[in-house]
């Protein structure tokens, strides 16, 4: 029997419109409620891990004096924006005078004029500091002028409880309040009077745990948005694509129909969100990046393996 040229009557399209676009706009939305509540702990994880990659440090050993290897005051408060007055939930260290710092845990190196102190990029762009913004110290009328961004990164917690990282340079008057010293510590360096340690191998562990737990997350909503939109939705789809193929129609027009639909209802989505949080998270620049490229080739995966299934499942009815 000759194939017939590949046309999609008026009532089968018809009837596919509104289901297909409740399932794009399903989708578009969950993908945007994913990336609300994980895509900043995974980048936040990602560029932790990075640091801790490069970082020459063992441990991070917190004390009530001066140890060997990269020493700062750790402040035991936070800072606000001097303009926007919100409380930035960040790890907060101080110079010690008279001291140069090399490359080190924190993507800190030099040292900083009085007055002026540098915050990581994240923390920047949370809370709208800019290069010559102030950042206010909780109690006190002192306040600091940004002078240097940090590459974005959590603070010194393993358990992500801290936005990021902003440092201060040497103040004396600071030194009345509650504080400590944290030191970076390699292999070759002494410490004594320990309160707390951080193992930075612990901090790596953390930062996977992490990402994985946000893949699973991601994996996790794709499949469930795919389930339920071809389950409850498109059934009507697959009994019209079956007649159709029972009607001798050319199935491959028919392949690159259920290719282009699903492009439309998972993939179409997914850009517009990669596309959309870029503009938040552009403090993480090329980690934000990475996992987004990450997330596309995955929906792109998924997409072609369940588009094949499909079309597999028509051929086998067209061969009876």
């Amino acid at each position: 029997m000759m194939k017939k040229a590949f046309h999609i009557p008026f009532c089968v399209r018809a009837r596919t419109y509104i289901p297909h676009l409740l399932a794009f706009g399903l989708v578009l939305v969950a993908y945007v409620i994913l990336f609300q509540f994980f895509i900043d702990d995974a980048a936040r994880a990602l560029s932790e891990w990075k640091r801790v990659q490069d970082s020459p440090a063992n441990e991070i050993v917190f004390s009530d004096r001066q140890n060997e290897g990269e020493c700062f005051y750790y402040l035991k408060n936070h800072a606000v924006s001097g303009e926007a007055k919100k409380n930035a939930v960040s790890d907060v260290f101080m110079l010690l005078p008279d001291t140069v710092y090399r490359a080190n845990s924190i993507y800190f190196s030099g040292t900083l004029e009085k007055g002026t102190c540098a915050v990581s990029a994240n923390v920047a762009a949370r809370y709208g500091l800019a290069i010559g913004d102030f950042a206010q110290i909780m109690g006190t009328e002192k306040s600091f002028r940004v002078a240097r961004l940090l590459p974005a990164q959590s603070g010194i917690d393993e358990d992500y409880r801290h936005e990021g990282i902003i440092i201060l340079a040497y103040e004396e008057a600071l030194l009345e309040r509650n504080y400590s010293y944290v030191s970076f510590v390699t292999d070759g360096d002494a410490y004594q009077s320990l309160e707390r340690l951080v193992f930075v191998e612990d901090m790596a562990n953390g930062c996977a745990r992490m990402l994985a737990f946000s893949a699973c997350a991601a994996v996790g909503v794709i499949l469930i948005m795919m389930i339920v939109c071809e389950r409850f939705l498109l059934q009507a789809r697959h009994r019209d694509y079956t007649a159709l193929v029972w009607l001798g129609f050319h199935s491959a027009g028919l392949g690159r129909r259920v290719f282009a639909e699903n492009f439309i209802k998972y993939i179409l989505p997914a850009v517009l969100t990669v596309l959309f949080y870029a503009v938040f998270y552009a403090c993480y620049a090329s980690v934000y990046w990475s996992l987004a490229i990450c997330f596309l080739i995955f929906c792109l995966i998924l997409n072609a393996v369940y588009s094949l299934i499909v079309m597999r499942s028509l051929y086998y009815v067209g061969a009876k």
